[in-house]
């Protein structure tokens, strides 16, 4: 079946290529008027291709036109987008925009807040923004953002980034002009069915396609598309195996392969880039119940691209001495034989090796102290440090520091399976400001805010969406001071407040689905005192109980305007003992008496003056 497709396909290329050639002039004269028609696009505008969901912002300047795609729907609130004004554009004339991820903060009259840039990528549906502190790019690419969508609250906060390519305009000699090719495309880890990638973003492209199928074969290959360039294959994997993989740009056009191999088992991977070819990967193998074994999620696992790097030297093996940056990954360019040394492990595995090292013995040395290595600026100081297990294959902790090189900016804990674990984030004397907890699936579950005195000020609980679930508010001992829970739909639903004893209920507020608020006053034994409810912000309901905890009476108040409009006291077995009725106006127009066993006894009413008008016996 595999070979009758492949007939029929080979002749059919043919065909399209030859009708290609001849078509090629009258469309790129077809797109060009189609350009110039375009007139009702104009510079903020909201666009997107017919018949695609991405949705992107466009900036206009000069002859330059860029596209920068919404990762958040929440940009829409953020500066009052409409979506039944997006507008439809052709395919050509959306391809007809450079892409561009970059953003800074600007102040409510345009000025920068400072001169950081930042760079966009998508994760789930918020996305993920990473520091740019090197590389090149058109300033006029850079999109002016407002400090909602800056916040750290908005976007995932990954880790800085050095551009490797140039903002430019693409080229409108043909309407089909090819992107670059992905470079730098490496394997990350391999387990027995997934096969975890990344690569450089190529400027000009929306879209990849990664194409994988067994070594030596001649199979089709599998395929599947991604915006994004950090991929798993998951599918139509072997344990065993060794694969070739190839990733390419997919839109606006076709691009050039880049090819890389990998076998699918479990392992981490020591690999060098290959643009070209198929290059074999070094594979460094690790028993069956390795943790290696998750899917990478985040680009913010992934080591900033360093420009120089100092390793410290580690006891118990004088090759560590002799380490490059290319240690672990941390460099663009090929892998080192210091690194290869510092295995102490069979590279011939699976046929994969790529010299003539001999398998490691059973009588191999102890491991050597952790692996330190230092990222410094272009000035000297200090910028990152990179913590390694004593296994020399996955990162621990990763240090940055300020520009002064020497006070700490935030220090991330990383599993063995290289998912972010927690993040420290310190203030400039060294102090502790937030601490952020990830789960497995790096989700953010738990944030810790501390004061300047080290106290801890408060805790915030995430759902697995990234909504809040409970805010935590303490005293400056340390004592629970209010405590919010939150309904699964993000809604608050309690909030609770504690006396200094941080034990103590004082009061509570409970939000009901309707719109009212329920709110409880306690006495320091525990005992309820007091109980209000409010609609819409208006008192309607007050209750007063006894220290039994029985309602010792409760006033009631109109929905409009809140004024007063009964009084009801009870017996202490909670049986009516009387009912005072008033006006809108306030005053007093009728009082209810009832005996003990609930019957009603007397009834008085009042005038507009409140004098009494009759009596009536019961």
């Amino acid at each position: 079946m595999t070979i009758k497709l492949l007939s029929f396909i080979i002749p059919a290329l043919f065909v399209i290529i030859a009708a290609f050639v001849a078509i090629t002039s009258p469309l790129n004269a077809q797109f060009n008027t189609q350009l110039n028609t375009q007139t009702n696009i104009v510079n903020g505008d909201v666009i997107r291709a017919t018949g695609s969901e991405d949705v992107y912002i466009v900036k206009i300047i000069g002859h330059k036109r860029f596209r920068r795609l919404i990762l958040n729907p929440a940009v829409f609130d953020s500066y009052e987008f409409r979506w039944h004004k997006v507008k439809d554009v052709s395919h050509p004339v959306l391809n007809s925009y450079t892409n561009s991820n970059l953003t800074r903060e600007v102040h409510a009259n345009g000025t920068p807040v400072d001169n950081k840039i930042y760079a966009l990528y998508s994760y789930g549906n918020t996305g993920v923004k990473r520091l740019v502190v090197g590389g090149s790019y058109d300033q006029d690419s850079v999109y002016n953002i407002n400090s909602y969508e800056a916040s750290d609250r908005f976007y995932r906060i990954g880790d800085p980034i050095t551009l490797t390519a140039t903002t430019s305009i693409p080229p409108q000699s043909g309407l089909f002009a090819t992107p670059g090719t992905p470079a730098n495309l490496r394997v990350l880890r391999t387990t027995p069915t997934t096969i975890d990638l990344h690569w450089q973003p190529v400027i000009g492209t929306s879209r990849y396609q990664v194409e994988w199928r067994v070594q030596g074969t001649d199979n089709e290959y599998w395929n599947f598309k991604t915006t994004q360039t950090l991929a798993t294959i998951w599918g139509h994997i072997v344990p065993g195996n060794v694969y070739e993989i190839r990733v390419r740009t997919f839109e606006p056009t076709l691009g050039g392969y880049a090819h890389t191999t990998a076998s699918s088992r479990y392992a981490v991977l020591n690999s060098a880039p290959t643009d070209t070819g198929f290059a074999q990967t070094r594979i460094a193998h690790t028993p069956q119940t390795s943790p290696y074994n998750k899917p990478v999620s985040d680009l913010s696992t992934l080591p900033a691209n360093p420009r120089t790097i100092s390793v410290s030297p580690t006891s118990g093996s004088s090759a560590n001495a002799g380490s490059s940056a290319t240690d672990s990954g941390l460099s663009g360019g090929s892998s080192s034989s210091a690194s290869d040394s510092m295995m102490q492990e069979s590279l011939t595995d699976a046929g994969l090796a790529t010299n003539n090292q001999q398998p490691a013995t059973n009588n191999q040395q102890p491991p050597a102290a952790p692996l330190v290595s230092e990222i410094k600026r272009d000035n000297g100081t200090l910028e990152y440090k990179y913590y390694y297990r004593s296994d020399r294959r996955t990162i621990e902790r990763i240090d940055k520091y300020r520009e002064n090189g020497k006070s700490l900016l935030y220090s991330s804990y990383y599993r063995p399976d290289q998912t972010l674990q927690y993040a420290d984030f310190f203030r400039e004397n060294g102090t502790l400001e937030i601490k952020r907890y990830y789960d497995e699936n790096e989700k953010l579950v738990r944030t810790e805010n501390y004061r300047a005195n080290s106290t801890l000020e408060k805790v915030e609980f995430h759902q697995p969406d990234g909504r809040l679930k409970r805010l935590n508010q303490y005293y400056d001992n340390g004592a629970l001071k209010q405590a919010d829970i939150y309904r699964d739909i993000g809604t608050l639903q309690e909030r609770l407040y504690y006396r200094s004893n941080g034990i103590t209920l004082q009061q509570k507020d409970e939000h009901k689905q309707d719109g009212t608020v329920e709110r409880s006053y306690y006495l320091v034994n525990g005992s309820l005192e007091r109980k209000e409810k409010f609609k819409s912000g208006i008192k309607i309901e007050d209750v007063f109980y006894r220290s039994s905890g029985a309602v010792e009476r409760s006033y009631h108040f109109r929905e409009s305007g809140g004024s007063l409009r009964t009084k009801i006291y009870y017996y202490a077995n909670e049986k009516i003992q009387r009912i005072e009725y008033y006006r809108t106006s306030g005053s007093l127009q009728q009082i209810v008496y009832y005996n003990s066993s609930g019957t009603k006894d007397r009834t008085l009413n009042y005038d507009a003056n409140e004098r009494l008008t009759k009596t009536v016996e019961h």
